[in-house]
């Protein structure tokens, strides 16, 4: 058994990592030692960046509780032609900063799953993309319930 850090199986160590590690500890019990390690260097990469991503998104949720969004909060009652004349360069700017977070976040995903797919063999990344497709499944299956559920 491979142990990170004397302390933790290495099955143990991806199932404590993002939703790609998890499944792929619960779908590939083959990983030779090096793509073991490799696999531990890259969960370390993409945690510094979604720390980078998650330090971002609380910049801009900041910024909307910032002085400037608290003044416009603060003359709400005061209206030029039933609008803030300033509210809608305030949305506008936040909206364009939550998209960019949000491609952020999908570039980060998708490069997860590239890297993990050049670290596995083709068995093992076959293993790894069933899984992911059975966990796509049942999370499209338990909304689907739930919306009919709703209705």
């Amino acid at each position: 058994m491979f142990l990170v850090a004397g302390e933790l199986s290495f099955s143990d160590f991806l199932s404590s990592r993002g939703l790609a590690f998890r499944l792929l500890s619960g779908s590939v019990f083959d990983l030779t030692e090096d793509q073991s390690r490799r696999i531990i260097s890259l969960t370390t990469e993409i945690k510094e960046e979604e720390k980078e991503l998650s330090n971002a998104l609380e910049r801009v949720q900041d910024s909307m509780a910032g002085p400037q969004m608290m003044a416009l909060a603060a003359r709400i009652g005061i209206l030029q032609n039933g609008a803030l004349p300033d509210m809608d360069s305030c949305i506008e700017r936040f909206r364009i900063s939550m998209e960019a977070i949000v491609e952020c976040a999908d570039y980060l995903r998708r490069k997860t799953f590239e890297k993990i797919l050049e670290i596995l063999g083709p068995s093992q990344a076959m293993r790894f993309l069933a899984a992911t497709a059975q966990f796509q499944l049942t999370i499209r299956r338990y909304g689907l319930r739930r919306d009919s559920e709703r209705a």
